[in-house]
């Protein structure tokens, strides 16, 4: 099993978007990746303000002609993609994570149950939530998704450990608010160790890397083991893949905080 954490600088250009997350599944295939994981929404961008009029133009379909692009080249060069993105349906908008199947067009989507990404006073009748953490199967094992703010919801946690799933990818956007310093990041990341080790599961953590005026996301991306230890990780403010292969024999690092 090999599997792939990618990042680069999301921008307010879908299309732009786009044609990076196509390069990136091209070399993480020609790499002999089973899978690639994207950080929470990469595709759309976080660029919602609550307003309904504005928001509904961010939304994708998973069958609109950008996701079905994706879909379409997953298939070709049998590659599973994790894609997060602003999901449209059923005239609701989600913070939403797909699944791409690399032997069919078939998806699996989860929907941000915590409601974090937006304001807490939008119209319930079209921002919308997920309801349930899904186990999901494909090729190399199984697994179950959170997206950011889950995973300091302790009734997800506890659901999270208890599903039936091998490990859990974690997509997320965290901003660089308060201004980003090592030491920040040093406490901030303990507090996400310590709900991962409460779920116990081997984890893909990967937070996108956005750098838009009014707006920014400081990357990086962490391979974590049953009990919190970091195997592989990703620095912070810089595009790039990494790679976890289970064949390899792991020694831990030291610090997820050698990140510049």
């Amino acid at each position: 099993m090999k599997i792939a954490l990618a990042n680069f600088e999301i921008t307010d250009s879908i299309p732009k978007n786009i044609k990076t997350i196509l390069q990136l599944i091209n070399t993480a295939a020609s790499n002999k990746a089973d899978m690639i994981i994207f950080p929470e929404d990469s595709v759309t961008g976080l660029r919602n303000n609550d307003k309904p009029e504005h928001d509904i133009k961010l939304g994708l379909t998973i069958r609109s002609a950008e996701i079905l692009t994706i879909r379409e080249l997953a298939r070709e060069l049998n590659i599973i993609v994790v894609l997060g993105f602003l999901e449209l349906y059923e005239d609701k908008l989600y913070d939403s994570s797909i699944v791409i199947h690399s032997n069919t067009l078939t998806v699996d989507t989860y929907r941000r149950i915590s409601r974090g990404w937006h304001g807490a006073a939008v119209s319930p009748n079209f921002y919308g939530h997920g309801t349930e953490l899904k186990k999901i199967d494909t090729k190399i094992g199984t697994f179950t998704i959170l997206l950011c703010g889950d995973l300091f919801d302790d009734d997800l946690v506890e659901q999270a450990k208890n599903i039936d799933a091998e490990f859990l990818i974690y997509p997320m956007l965290r901003d660089s608010y308060p201004k980003f310093k090592a030491y920040w990041w040093e406490e901030e990341f303990e507090k996400y160790r310590e709900q991962i080790q409460k779920i116990g599961k081997r984890t893909f953590m990967i937070n996108g890397l956005i750098n838009s005026k009014g707006y920014k996301t400081f990357g990086g991306g962490w391979v974590l083991d049953e009990l919190g230890i970091v195997e592989k990780h990703l620095y912070v403010f810089k595009p790039g893949i990494i790679y976890y292969n289970s064949d390899d024999v792991f020694i831990p690092e030291d610090s997820a905080l050698d990140i510049f």
